[in-house]
Order: C-alpha cells, then structure tokens, then sequence
C-alpha cells in the first residue's frame, strides 16, 4: 500500500475553509478569526527531515506564505478561486462577499448579501464558481444567489436569488457536468443539499426537483461523472449525512438515493465529501474514488462500485487547548496537480507520497493489493496575525473496517448531535443587523 505522510500549517484558529488554485502551487484557508491565508508549496515532496510548518519559524523546502490579512470581521466561511485563477471570492459572517487579486490578496470590490425575507440579515454559508459568468452563493437561510462575474468588480446586487431552496442553511453546492446537448460546454445545473433534503437548479429556470426527506440532516455532497452505477454510464451525486452514511442519488432520479453507503459508524458526521484525486495513490488507477471528511478527524477514501472504504488519512494533531470534538475534518481541497489537503481544527494537512518508504515495500504492497482483490471477489459486493506552534504531522493509521451494523448507544449519538450543534454554533454566526462599507480591505 502506497504510504502517505504529511506537512502541517498550524493556526490559532480553526479552519473553516480550503480553497485551491485551478492553474498552480496556490492554496488558501480562511478561518474562524476572519483571516485569509495563501500559501505557494512546492510541486515536489519536501525533504522528510523538514518538519511541520507556521508562518513565523521559516518554511521549509519551497513553502512560502504568500498574504495573509484579516479579511472579514467575524468568521471566514467559504473560499473559491475564479475559474481562470485571477480572482479569490470569500464569504464572511460580516455578510460580505469580497472579491480580490489572487497574487497580492488586495480587494477589487465587495458587496453586501441581501436580507432574508423574514430578517433584516442573512450569512453566507458557501461560494462556487460555477462557470467563468457565474458565482453562486448559499446563505443560512437557505437561499441560493448568483453573482455575474464577467465584469472585474462584483455587482452589488445579484443578477437571480432563488430564496428558501431549504428550510435550513444550504450545506453545500455541487455542479453538475453539461449535458449533451449543451452548445457552450459550460455547467448550468447544480445540486444544493440543506436541511434533510437535496435540490436540483438550473441558473436559466431555477429549482427543478427536490428529494424526499432523508431523515438525516444533508451536510455535504460531490458530483462523480460518468463511470459508476450499473454499466459505469451514470452521474451520480454522492451526499454526506450524519452516523457515517454517505447517500448516492441518480442524476434524473431526484426524489429518493439509489444507494446507501456506511462508512463509519454512528454518530460520526460525514462533513465533506469530495472526488478523491490523489496523486500516486494505486487506488485511483483501480476506478473512481470519493473521500470522505468526518467529524471523528478522518478522511476515508471509499472506491465506488463495491463502496468499501480502502485507505483513511487520520487528520489527528488536536492543538493544545482544543476541545475534544474539535478537530473533525471541516474541508478537503486538491490542488491542480492533484496534492491533497485536508482541514481540521485549527491545522492543514498537505499529503504527499513517502517514495522511500513506498520503494522499500513495493514488493509488500504488490502482495496487499493481491490479497484485497481476492477478498473482494469473495465479496462479491483572532485578531493576532501569530502562529502558534503546529502539532507533530503523524501517519495514517492502519485502517479498520467500520461495523455495518446501525446499532449503537445513545450516548454516542447525542454526543455527535451536541458536536453538530456547536460546530454550527461557531460557523454560522449571526450577522451584524447594519453592514458599514468602510474600505476594500
């Protein structure tokens, strides 16, 4: 098995967002303290005697901070870069959007986010760039905005909003891949996932189909193009839940999942859920992969078809003074290159392959993956700029096999219902009631 080590860039404060660059070596974090920070890394593997990394203590092997700035007042919520990477879009609990050079961190514009019709107030909850016209906001009244982005500044005011989509906050924002019979080759659909339900939009007609109540509340989801289901001619949307389901939906088949997939066990939210694109990773040569970020601190790397988890990159490092709950993965982002980073706590993860390691046990790997392949046919189925001092980076821990029994005490559900509570707590804030344009910055 390919083994993986990992950089870590520790900060005072949580992490709430990851975004990375389309086109180069550029990462950003946006943090619960309202800072940004952007980072260049190298697009080799550091030295193994490098170290974990803070912006104070000198950054080892090519890594460099690039800006940082406290950019909104209150938390930094969503992150995304522009389709062609000159731009970086950020959400704040201040209720702005602000829109800024992607090299020097400096703000072209910013506009405020529109009330919600039964309050004087609405927070944003994500950001996507859907296509280089169109940026598309959720807010915690479960509305959905979408922003003309052709011009330089950002308006002011969105071009369509598309209110009360959920009942609850929109907890994420998946594209759709463009149809045959589009003519631009650009998408114009999207799924959006919010209270226990999961949405499907059009830019050009809004919202066409909305699923059955899932009975779990819909924390995130990813979009896998062609290449699963029955025949491998399928899209499917891949939604995160809570007790370590992951629930698949048929692109065209809205009202109820096609799939039910256990991962972990209950009590453990599925946080995030992405395209798993790992660079020298066997598993993505062997069919399409998701990961899974959850609130226990692990990412788990499921391959689609036989949906069983393979690989699990433990985020563990919990910051002295942290909570115990804290440190579940709150975001995972890959770069163009396809680095993988993974956000928990108040600490980025930045993975690369251990060639040496990986050299020294090819032969031991080749024998794994033999004797995997055979079970499966068995189967068959703040304010401070400071840093404080990172956590010592650990490895992966060996993976094992999470029950697929639902049966579990009460007591660890209510422990996952109470982490939920409080992580929303903390990230969707209430915004100030008056918003006050007292420069770009």
């Amino acid at each position: 098995m390919a083994d993986f080590k990992a950089h870590d860039i520790a900060f005072q404060s949580p992490v709430f967002a990851l975004a990375a660059h389309p086109s180069a070596p550029l990462f950003t974090a946006g943090l619960i303290s309202g800072h940004v920070y952007t980072y260049t890394w190298p697009t080799e593997a550091p030295a193994a005697a490098s170290g974990n990394l803070t912006d104070t203590d000198g950054l080892p092997a090519g890594y460099n901070l690039a800006w940082k700035t406290r950019r909104h007042k209150g938390s930094c919520r969503s992150a995304v870069y522009s389709p062609d990477g000159e731009t970086l879009y950020t959400a704040g609990s201040d209720a702005l959007i602000k829109c800024a050079s992607t090299t020097t961190g400096q703000v072209i514009s910013k506009a405020a986010i529109p009330p919600s019709s039964t309050s004087s107030s609405d927070s944003p909850t994500h950001l996507h760039a859907l296509t280089p016209q169109h940026l598309l906001l959720g807010t915690d009244a479960g509305t959905i905005h979408l922003y003309d982005t052709r011009s330089p500044s950002l308006a002011t005011r969105p071009a369509s909003s598309y209110p009360s989509i959920h009942d609850d906050y929109i907890s994420s924002i998946s594209p759709l891949p463009p149809t045959a019979e589009s003519t631009s080759s650009l998408s114009k659909q999207f799924i959006t996932t919010g209270d226990s339900t999961l949405s499907f939009l059009d830019v050009r007609k809004g919202v066409l189909a909305r699923s059955d109540d899932q009975e779990n509340e819909t924390l995130a989801s990813c979009v896998i193009a062609r290449g699963v289901g029955k025949g491998g001619r399928s899209t499917r949307a891949y939604v995160g839940m809570g007790d370590g389901v992951v629930h698949a939906f048929e692109r065209g088949v809205w009202g109820d999942m096609c799939e039910r997939i256990k991962i972990a066990g209950k009590g453990v939210d599925v946080d995030v859920v992405r395209p798993y694109t790992l660079t020298g990773d066997p598993e993505v040569t062997k069919g399409k992969c998701i990961v899974a970020g959850c609130s226990d601190g692990r990412a788990r790397v499921v391959r689609l078809g036989g949906n069983k988890v393979v690989k699990v990159f433990d985020q563990g490092g919990r910051v002295d003074g942290e909570e115990e709950g804290e440190d579940g993965i709150s975001d995972i982002a890959f770069d163009c290159d396809g680095a993988m980073m993974t956000a928990g706590g108040s600490v980025v993860k930045i993975w690369y392959l251990d060639e040496a390691d990986n050299n020294e046990d090819e032969e031991g790997d080749k024998d794994e993956d033999k004797d995997e392949q055979d079970s499966d046919d068995e189967d068959d189925e703040d304010d401070s700029d400071s840093d404080s001092p990172p956590p010592k980076a650990k490895k992966s821990r060996a993976f094992q096999p999470p029950s697929d029994s639902d049966g579990s005490d009460h007591e660890a559900g209510s422990r996952s219902s109470q982490r939920r509570a409080k992580r929303r707590k903390n990230k969707h804030q209430t915004a100030p009631q008056k918003t006050r344009f007292t420069g770009l910055d």
